[in-house]
């Protein structure tokens, strides 16, 4: 069922942007009809990492047009009540951000009353997060490159009055180039124009949560973006984020400590972030002999600064000493003029061998169905109480 769902659904190449597509009902038959314009992939990647997506979170698959070598990915979610804002602030950031190069671009958004697809430009150079894994901690100018890419992303959504709260490794992607995509909008604060840049959710990765996220009642601004930014830049140049929830670490601490129950680990990571400081290492774990400058370290603890008002933001980012030594001038990087540090991709996975683009198996297929028939099964079954 949700297979056939998701090819009917899916528009043919060169549709216009979010072109609206009415929702599916099922025929007499119980059936919906099938379409042969879309190709699964056996490719099928699970949003946060999750072997058995369910709720809120749903699916991520990569699939291509039939006879198109070029992939797309498809986020599925169920439209449940508790996915709702969430979902509608996602398509409202992303239409916001719809050109810049710094973002994963949206290009279809179509729905059934039970499901949510999203359709992206697909991201070949996968995220940081696995960059980092593959090389535990990167030269102090390669951290502050990708930084510094996702401090551009920031400052196009600040200006178009929307709070990312979702800074992560995880929601960095990479195009072909090396340059970075910011992705993941769910959870974008979305603030009409005129009103205060303010919100107050409880929202994004705990581990880089700001400060007054965890403790002002008052609200808060786009400052979070600017903290989160700073635990990315540390977690790039030092190899592990500054604060992680174990014991009496602030950064440091014996990572190899018996594990803590979630809960527990989650509030200790919390009263950290409020009330430690982050330490800085004089180089990178593992890197000893690329010790890390003492301009980026000030650049570190700017954006780490505890008090919002006092952090370093958008125009102490620009004008910092760190940018002009380790990468330029401010202007090659929001052109995307610097050359990636990572060696360039294909554009599409197919190119170098187009024999692996092929249709899932049925074994494949069917699994895909399973799963997101279980997700309209959830928001149907929601809908109906």
């Amino acid at each position: 069922m949700g297979a056939n769902i998701l090819q009917a659904l899916l528009p043919s190449p060169g549709h216009g942007f979010c072109r609206p597509f009415p929702a599916l009902t099922p025929a007499g038959s119980g059936t919906y009809p099938r379409h042969t314009g879309f190709l699964f992939l056996t490719r099928v990647y699970v949003h946060g990492c999750s072997p058995c997506p369910q709720g809120q979170y749903g699916a991520v698959l990569l699939c291509t047009w039939t006879g198109s070598v070029a992939p797309v990915a498809v986020k599925v979610q169920p439209r449940t009540r508790a996915a709702a804002p969430g979902l509608g602030n996602e398509v409202a950031a992303c239409r916001a951000v719809q050109g810049s190069p710094f973002h994963l671009q949206l290009l279809h958004d179509v729905s059934t009353a039970s499901l949510r697809c999203l359709v992206f430009a697909y991201a070949p150079g996968g995220d940081l997060f696995a960059v980092l894994q593959d090389q535990h901690a990167l030269a102090p100018a390669t951290a502050l490159f990708f930084a510094a890419e996702v401090a551009a992303g920031l400052e196009y959504m600040h200006a178009r009055h929307l709070i990312y709260r979702d800074v992560s490794l995880s929601n960095t992607l990479l195009d072909a180039a090396g340059h970075v995509l910011l992705c993941d909008m769910g959870s974008c604060a979305v603030v009409p124009p005129g009103l205060p840049l303010v919100a107050f959710e409880l929202v994004g990765t705990p581990e880089y949560m700001a400060p007054e996220m965890l403790t002002d009642e008052a609200g808060y601004g786009p400052a979070v973006d600017w903290w989160a930014l700073g635990v990315l830049l540390y977690e790039l140049a030092v190899g592990r984020p500054p604060f992680w929830g174990g014991s009496g670490c602030g950064g440091g601490g014996d990572l190899q400590s018996p594990p803590q129950t979630l809960d527990a680990a989650r509030m200790e990571k919390f009263r950290q972030i409020c009330e430690e400081d982050p330490r800085f290492p004089p180089h990178g774990e593992g890197r000893a002999a690329d010790p890390l400058p003492p301009s980026l370290l000030a650049l570190m603890r700017g954006l780490l600064h505890k008090d919002p008002r006092a952090r370093t933001g958008l125009a102490g980012f620009h004008a910092h000493p760190s940018i002009a030594e380790l990468l330029g001038p401010w202007e090659r990087v929001a052109a995307r003029e610097l050359a990636s540090p990572l060696p360039p991709l294909s554009d599409s996975i197919a190119v170098d061998d187009a024999a692996a683009i092929t249709a899932a198996s049925p074994g494949e297929q069917e699994a895909i169905e399973s799963l997101l028939g279980a997700m309209a099964r959830f928001a149907d079954e929601e809908q109906a109480q």
